[in-house]
C-alpha cells in the first residue's frame, strides 16, 4: 500500500507545493489542478514544465485525477446537483471525449497508469439512463486498453454510481479488467453508505482509494476535519485493508475549507503522519 496526496489540496503554486510534499516525506502524487488550470486542460508548454518538476523532485505520478465524464450524460440533460469540476473547461459528452483522448498522452509523458473517470451527472430516471451509462464507460475502457492504461471510476455522490448495489452492479456487468473502482470512502458516507459494510462488499473492485473525513457541525451539516479526528473510523478501515492485502493507493484528500496555507499544512501533516504510522503498526 502507498500513500499519496492531490497536490491542489496544498496549493495551486505547484512549485511550493511540491517542496512541502518533499519535506514531508511524501513520494506520490496525484495531480487534478495545477496553476489555476485543471491538468486535462493544461498546454504543452506547461505539461513540459510539470514534468520536469516532478522528475526533478523525485516525486511518482499515482493517478490523474481528471473530470472525465463528471458532466451531464446528454447535452440537453438538466444538472440536479451543483458540484466541483477544478477549473474545467467543457462540459458536453464530445468534450469529455476530447479530454479523455488527451489523457492517454497526459498519461505517458507523466508516467503514470491511472486516470480517474466519473459515472456523469445526476439523472433523473438511472434505470433508463443505466445501459446508456455503462456503453459510454465501456467505450472509454476500450479506448484506453490499448494504452495499457486504467480508468479509475469515483464513487461520487453527485453522479450516478455511488451506491454499494449499483457500483456492484456495474462492475460485474462490464466486460473490460481495466475499468477499477477509485473508492472514497467519504463519499460513501455522505450519500448514508456505511463505509465499514460497504468495503466489505465492494474490496474486490478497489485499486485506489481517497481518503478525507467529516465531522457533522451544529446545523447538522458535514464539516471535513483531520483523517484521525472524523465519523469514519479509518484505523479500523485502513487496517481491514492491510489484512486483506490491498496493494493499491490511498491518497489523501482532505478538503478542508480555509484560505490559512499553514492550518491546511498541519492537516495535511497529521493526516499523512496517522497514515504512516497505521500503516508501520499494521506491517
Amino acid at each position: 500500500m502507498e500513500i499519496s496526496i492531490i497536490t491542489d489540496e496544498v496549493s495551486q503554486n505547484f512549485e511550493y507545493t511540491l517542496d512541502f510534499l518533499a519535506k514531508l516525506g511524501v513520494k506520490n502524487i496525484e495531480l487534478r489542478s495545477i496553476w489555476g488550470k485543471n491538468v486535462a486542460n493544461l498546454n504543452k508548454e506547461e505539461l513540459l514544465k510539470l514534468s520536469d518538476l516532478i522528475e526533478e523532485k523525485g516525486l511518482r505520478v499515482s493517478a490523474l485525477a481528471t473530470p472525465i465524464f463528471k458532466c451531464p450524460l446528454f447535452d440537453d440533460s438538466p444538472i440536479l446537483i451543483d458540484t466541483d469540476k477544478f477549473f474545467v473547461k467543457g462540459d458536453t459528452y464530445n468534450e469529455h471525449m476530447r479530454m479523455l483522448r488527451f489523457s492517454f498522452k497526459l498519461a505517458k509523458v507523466l508516467k503514470t497508469n491511472r486516470i480517474r473517470v466519473f459515472s456523469f451527472l445526476k439523472v433523473n430516471n438511472i434505470k433508463g439512463a443505466w445501459q446508456e451509462i455503462v456503453n459510454r464507460l465501456q467505450h472509454a475502457a476500450f479506448l484506453a486498453s490499448k494504452y495499457n492504461l486504467f480508468l479509475i471510476l469515483e464513487n461520487e455522490h453527485t453522479c450516478n454510481i455511488c451506491d454499494t448495489n449499483l457500483i456492484l452492479k456495474f462492475f460485474r456487468s462490464i466486460n473490460y479488467t481495466n475499468m477499477k473502482l477509485l473508492w472514497d470512502p467519504c463519499n460513501s458516507l455522505i450519500f448514508g453508505n456505511n463505509p465499514i459494510e460497504e468495503y466489505r462488499k465492494i474490496k474486490k473492485y478497489i485499486c485506489y482509494v481517497h481518503i478525507k473525513n467529516v465531522v457533522l457541525d451544529d446545523n447538522n451539516s458535514y464539516k471535513y476535519t483531520k483523517i484521525s479526528d472524523g465519523i469514519i473510523d479509518y484505523k479500523t478501515l485502513i487496517c481491514k485493508m492491510i489484512r486483506d492485502n490491498y496493494k493499491g493507493c490511498i491518497s489523501l484528500e482532505p478538503h478542508i475549507k480555509t484560505t490559512e496555507l499553514k492550518v491546511k499544512e498541519n492537516i495535511i501533516k497529521d493526516s499523512f503522519t496517522f497514515l504512516k504510522k497505521l500503516m508501520k503498526d499494521e506491517g
